[in-house]
């Protein structure tokens, strides 16, 4: 019971995530850079979006209309170097773990998988499309 509870708080907050993107969309704002902040914050983010349309500088968006392609250009490269940077952090500590002796927990170094998935993140669009340049 507890799983199809969760299931269903999951596709309520995406769901309410999507509305929030399909609705600025509509309103001359970036639809994916909102969807990111409302699935990330949640109602933080939805009460934050509704603050951001209602103030009086609301009528005129500065936002580039292109903004939306420009990061659907860069999101994959970027979510494949946190995927690749979390794998790497990932079998550094494995390894750290299983041959250094005085290494009795991992835990300690989770953060070190984090930190070289941001890195990774960060790297990834860079290197896709500098490769992407040279290769193609």
């Amino acid at each position: 019971m507890s799983d199809l509870i969760f299931i269903f708080g999951v596709l309520l907050w995406f769901g309410l995530a999507y509305s929030v993107g399909y609705h600025a969309r509509g309103h001359n704002r970036s639809g994916i850079v909102w969807f990111c902040v409302t699935a990330a914050t949640g109602l933080f983010g939805v009460a934050f979006y509704l603050l951001a349309i209602t103030s009086s500088e609301s009528e005129q968006s500065k936002t580039d209309p292109q903004l939306d392609k420009k990061i659907l250009k860069v999101l994959p490269p970027s979510i494949g170097g946190l995927v690749t940077g979390l794998i790497i952090g990932l079998g550094f500590v494995v390894l750290m773990y299983y041959t250094l002796p005085g290494v009795t927990r991992p835990e300690p170094f989770y953060w070190l998988i984090v930190l070289s998935g941001f890195v990774g993140a960060g790297i990834g669009p860079k290197a896709y499309f500098k490769a992407k340049s040279r290769f193609l």
